[in-house]
């Protein structure tokens, strides 16, 4: 007599299922929301970096009498490397006529050079010079002549086929989108450090550059201490943005159809009319 053998087999169970595929849901989410954490700790970090420099602009100030960049005295304070690296002394960091446009245009990176020769800042700026920066958009770019932003950035800028990062420069009484000339400096990110030779170049998403404006001000592109921006004229400093419809195949960095205009936080590409830079007003 012959015996069928009992075969037996074995699976998931429905509980088993929902158990696994409850665990992966929390695995996906638990990205998601630390990716949400790391972005808005970077927003945050792009914040700091400007009080920062307010802070250290204004402790230059208090302990040498004058502003960086600016600074007539910085050869006698161990601080000047070159003529490039001494100030006019006029109060104003930069540009404030068309005779004097190279040497004071200078005063733009020796801004940032003299807050790093001091201690004041972590970044090593190199000096300015003819044949450097300004003379030089090679050797004027961000994370050389100005400090590297924290805010993120979609594309990076093409120079004769070189890609290079997004910065922070400084300037002297900008005009801005939405308003009259401001009365004080500005930090404008720029993938150059003298933004006052003509630039057109938006970098972060509308997000970010939103996110960052509602950190530090109001969270509107044309009103407040913090304006979008997509390029820049020289003599004086005049920026405009790109502005048009919103959503998400507008490549608009403002939307003009929404009263006030604001950030177009839908578009996520990458097509220069549609990124945006800010101008953040100083303190100094």
């Amino acid at each position: 007599m012959t015996r069928d053998r009992e075969v037996t087999g074995s699976g998931f169970t429905l509980l088993e299922l929902a158990i696994v595929l409850v665990i992966i849901g929390l695995i996906a989410g638990g990205i998601l929301v630390g990716r949400d954490l790391i972005h808005a700790a970077t927003i945050r970090a792009a914040a700091r970096q400007i009080e920062t420099f307010n802070i250290a602009a204004i402790a230059f100030r208090v302990k040498y009498g004058c502003l960086p960049g600016d600074c007539a005295s910085a050869g006698d304070f161990g601080l000047g490397d070159g003529p490039y690296t001494i100030g006019n002394g006029d109060g104003a960091v930069g540009v404030t006529g068309v005779s004097a446009f190279e040497f004071e245009e200078s005063e733009y990176v020796s801004f940032w050079h003299h807050l790093s020769r001091s201690g004041l800042i972590g970044a090593s700026i190199m000096p300015p010079g003819p044949a450097r920066c300004p003379g030089d958009f090679s050797l004027c770019h961000a994370g050389t002549a100005s400090p590297l932003s924290k805010l993120p950035v979609r594309v990076r800028w093409n120079f004769n086929g070189t890609l290079y990062g997004y910065g922070w420069s400084v300037t002297h009484e900008p005009v801005l989108p939405g308003g009259s000339r401001w009365a004080n400096h500005a930090f404008i990110m720029s993938p150059i450090a003298v933004v006052s030779a003509g630039t057109g170049m938006g970098g972060s998403a509308p997000m970010d550059a939103y996110q960052l404006d509602q950190k530090i001000d109001d969270g509107l592109p044309r009103d407040g201490h913090v304006r979008a921006w997509t390029a820049c004229t020289p003599l004086p400093l005049t920026c405009l943005v790109h502005e048009g419809p919103g959503g998400a195949s507008s490549a608009n960095c403002v939307r003009s159809d929404v009263s006030p205009p604001a950030y177009n936080v839908a578009y996520a590409g990458t097509t220069w009319g549609g990124l945006c830079s800010v101008a953040v007003k100083s303190t100094f």
